[in-house]
């Protein structure tokens, strides 16, 4: 859901970062327009059964508040379930693709739970959701080499290991896929 919102640049309206303008602004009636629809995409997205159990709320960001409040459990045992899965994520004779695919997907999946903080100061120089963002690539890009078949791809990790710096994930990946074809 969040994923469609954002698509829709329509998340702000449930993260509060949209916020209801006053209502003498000029914006006031295209808030409410915006807010109904919403409310509408997220009461249809709950499983009918449930529906009656929700109450009726005119503000998507209270609705989504309530159902936040009311359905989400706790996510430690899922993150840690994910970290051990992809410490434990190896290509096993599975072509790069496959097994590229598996653990992207667990990462992203881990992101959704861990998101990379922004940076709340104002006029911020500090970088610092860059640099987090560029320790995830690393770690990702030493996770994916490190759970590469070692007979075939060996010697390739250590090459790309031994660059400075090191490439970006979509440049280890492609450099990993045509080592395969080969």
């Amino acid at each position: 859901m969040r994923n469609a919102l954002r698509a829709k640049k329509k998340l702000g309206f449930i993260d509060g970062t949209v916020t209801r303008p006053s209502e003498d602004s000029s914006e006031i009636e295209d808030w409410w327009m915006v807010n109904s629809m919403l409310v509408a995409w997220v009461f249809n997205t709950i499983e009918p059964s449930l529906r009656s159990t929700i109450t009726y709320m005119e503000n998507v960001k209270d609705l989504w508040e309530d159902l936040r409040q009311r359905f989400s459990i706790g996510n430690g045992p899922r993150v840690q379930q994910l970290k051990a899965d992809i410490a434990n994520c190896k290509q096993a004779g599975q072509a790069v693709v496959s097994y590229y695919g598996r653990l992207k997907m667990m990462c992203d999946e881990l992101v959704s739970y861990e998101p990379i903080p922004v940076c709340q100061c104002s006029g911020c120089k500090c970088n610092i959701t860059t640099e987090l963002m560029k320790k995830q690539e690393n770690e990702r890009i030493h996770q994916f080499l490190m759970g590469l078949d070692d007979a075939v791809f060996g010697t390739v990790r250590s090459n790309i290991l031994s660059m400075e710096p090191i490439p970006s994930l979509m440049r280890v990946y492609s450099m990993i896929i045509q080592e395969e074809r080969h």
